[in-house]
């Protein structure tokens, strides 16, 4: 039963993962009419919303990492078990949430009311898609396979829902602007609906399966019952916040001045939290490590909201609310730092004062400056008082001493480094400083010897080892794939009457290779398991290496054909089936190789760590494969920038040739000509990354 959910839970992940990104892909020039956009936008708002949208999702990987790294190193089996379970779930059930809200926004607007809640909310489910991706391989990575054959079934499953309702709309005479992305959007809150009720049962089912053996762990029943009730009673909680928040922003009262009654629910959902997080805590006695990150989670959220309500406006409960975190924060970090040594404090100490610090960032950035300022100056002194009590103790062992003055110079260094670029005006560049700062001092610190139950990072290389050959396959056949398809071929080298044959038979091309691979995989599951070879001893598998040839050839072919347009093989290219024929060839070796990849990096990592106890494998199986959807997202995101650059800045120098200037690499051989084509689009790429902190999307959409 709980394997047939396993399978079920990650073929819906792939499924639902690009739900979102399709409605805008295939539906934008519907649903901008919708908001009284200019047709002419359509490819700005696409090429923005992919832009960020990966950008957000690479962003959730990260911090899904750094969630899974502090669950699986520096809490007990039973609140560990607790705290991915939540993780994922919630991770699922925002997912839906904001499909939800997206209808409703959707439906609700007149005019261009809520076209920036539209752009956004296709963002926010980015940071959603990265969450749900990182928790299902670490959980169920082994069914991967599942999730490719799901992920490559979406592009036709869009493909003939809006072939359908074209035909159906258009024979009732209804508005296809409104009621096709309507129809695809509730289609997708159903769908997404599902694969959170689907993964949910999944996850449960799966912790109780592995759970029901561990009977003799060290932690009481009454722990873990607490426990279970804490991380239960603050999701429940949450989602009550969520779904009061999606209301107002429905509503439009988040962003009425003086609507004082939001705040005022706000707060009361905080004391909610309070009253479920001081019982769990205060009722175990024996959770000094755990209880750090359990207890510092509510002032945490409270600093977090209160910045909100001081940027919306409530200057007096966001104040009030700080002082009420800032008093929690003080009572329970100095009644757990008395407690025993706990290898938790130095990631819960540091929580708080990062959020204090991005909260005054962004008063300052709003105008604030005064309550920004002290925010700042509070959670630096915050700081280094706690990180010192953390790190070094009183007193403690002078090296240890020692690499924690070097941290506190390091972390005075970019305080000092952070004002200076505030006062200059540059808050973004400061900000981003700030964070970074805060991420190395937090790394160094977890790394200096605090932690009594470290990682195994050479049973972790070991598993990467024995996995390079299908996170390589992966990386590259989606990294690489969205820099050629589909802008460049077909539709700048192909002619236009073709594009649309071209892209359905790519997307019958997509659904192909997923149900291939699929049946391929679980037909023979050698290779899955990690051995490049057949039950028969065939050594077959090295072949899919030659996909590589087509996907390579063709992708710089089509790339070529696109800088020499007068060429002759670009005419036949242009003209001739060869370009439909590349096109398609190109996108099918490239889904093999990533579908391959993906399917097979868990039972490779596997095989590669070699360890006998089966439980140890796959979590280190896990995180090989969370770090492969890491790196892809993280090549897809940097090829997607540089791709979008470069076409930039050739079509501003073809645009030159009219008025007589001279294409700049006529006189280059082809290294240099190379070389100042990557130099000119990574410039490009860097100054596009930081556009996007500065962007006005209703200036961008209206103007």
């Amino acid at each position: 039963m709980s394997d047939g959910l396993e399978k079920c839970a990650m073929f819906l992940i792939g499924f639902n993962i690009l739900q979102m990104m399709n409605v805008y892909l295939v539906g934008s020039e519907f649903a901008l009419k919708r908001f009284e956009v200019s047709s002419s936008k359509v490819s700005v708002f696409i090429a923005s919303v992919q832009s960020v949208r990966s950008l957000a999702t690479l962003l959730a990987l990260v911090v899904g990492v750094i969630l899974l790294l502090i669950g699986d190193n520096f809490l007990s089996k039973d609140y560990r078990k607790y705290w991915n379970q939540a993780g994922a779930i919630l991770s699922a059930f925002l997912l839906t949430f904001f499909a939800f809200l997206q209808l409703i926004c959707f439906c609700s607007s007149h005019g261009h009311q809520y076209v920036v809640h539209y752009y956004w909310l296709h963002v926010a489910s980015g940071l959603c898609v990265g969450l749900i991706q990182m928790y299902g391989f670490k959980i169920f990575g082994g069914e991967a396979s599942y999730y490719s054959l799901g992920n490559q079934l979406i592009g036709c499953f869009a493909s003939a829902l809006h072939f359908t309702l074209k035909k159906v709309l258009n024979s009732f005479q209804l508005d296809i602007n409104f009621w096709l992305i309507a129809i695809h959007l509730f289609v997708v809150f159903l769908v997404a609906f599902l694969g959170f009720l689907v993964f949910s049962a999944a996850v449960l089912l799966k912790d109780q399966k592995n759970g029901s053996g561990s009977s003799g762990s060290s932690s009481s029943p009454q722990t873990t019952e607490d426990a279970g009730y804490a991380v239960w009673g603050v999701l429940f909680v949450q989602s009550g916040l969520v779904f009061f928040i999606g209301f107002a922003f429905q509503e439009d009262l988040l962003f009425q001045e003086g609507f004082g009654i939001t705040a005022g629910l706000l707060i009361l959902a905080g004391f909610v939290n309070l009253i479920v997080f001081t019982v769990a805590i205060l009722l175990p006695a024996n959770s000094s490590s755990d209880s750090v990150l359990v207890a510092l989670l509510f002032p945490t959220i409270l600093a977090f909201v209160s910045g909100l309500l001081i940027l919306s406006g409530f200057l007096y409960w966001g104040v009030i609310m700080f002082c009420v975190g800032f008093v929690i924060f003080v009572v329970v970090t100095y009644v757990v730092l008395l407690q025993s040594d706990s290898s938790a404090a130095i990631w819960g100490v540091v929580m708080f004062p990062t959020i204090l610090a991005f909260v005054s960032g962004l008063l300052i950035l709003y105008g604030f400056m005064f309550w920004g300022v002290i925010m700042f100056l509070v959670s630096v002194v915050l700081f280094i008082i706690f990180l010192m009590a953390a790190v070094v103790g009183f007193p403690s062992d002078p090296s240890k001493a020692l690499g924690a003055w070097a941290l506190l110079l390091i972390f005075a260094v970019l305080v000092f480094l952070t004002i200076l670029l505030f006062q200059a005006g540059h808050g973004t560049v400061a900000g981003l400083l700030f964070l970074v700062g805060i991420v190395t001092v937090v790394f160094t610190s977890a790394s200096s010897g605090v932690s009594k139950n470290p990682p195994s990072f050479d049973k972790f290389k070991l598993g990467v080892q024995g996995a390079w050959a299908p996170i390589v396959m992966a990386v590259l056949g989606l990294a690489f794939l969205y820099v050629i398809y589909p802008v460049i071929g077909p539709i700048l080298t192909v002619e236009s009457s073709k594009h649309h044959t071209i892209l359905i038979w790519c997307l019958l091309l997509e659904a192909t290779s997923g149900i291939t691979v699929y049946l391929w995989l679980e037909k023979d599951t050698n290779i899955k398991k990690g051995k490049w070879h057949s039950e028969s001893g065939y050594h077959y598998y090295f072949f899919l290496w030659l996909f590589f040839i087509p996907y390579f050839y063709f992708g710089m072919t089509l790339l070529w054909a696109l800088h020499h347009p007068n060429a002759n093989f670009a005419k036949t290219i242009k003209f001739g089936v060869w370009g439909g024929v590349m096109s398609c060839v190109y996108y099918f070796s490239a889904k093999i190789i990533s579908n391959i990849g993906y399917g097979c990096v868990h039972g490779h990592a596997k095989e590669g760590v070699g360890e006998s106890d089966e439980t140890a494998k796959k979590t280190i199986a896990g995180y090989v494969s969370t770090l492969n959807v890491f790196l892809a997202n993280l090549f897809l995101v940097l090829f997607t920038f540089l791709g979008n650059a470069h076409l930039s800045n050739f079509f501003m120098y073809t645009g030159k040739l009219a008025e007589g200037h001279v294409f700049p690499t006529s006189s280059m051989n082809g290294f240099r000509s190379c070389w100042f084509w990557f130099s000119c689009a990574s410039s490009g790429a860097w100054k596009n990354f930081i556009s996007l902190f500065s962007l006005d999307i209703k200036e961008m959409l209206l103007s």
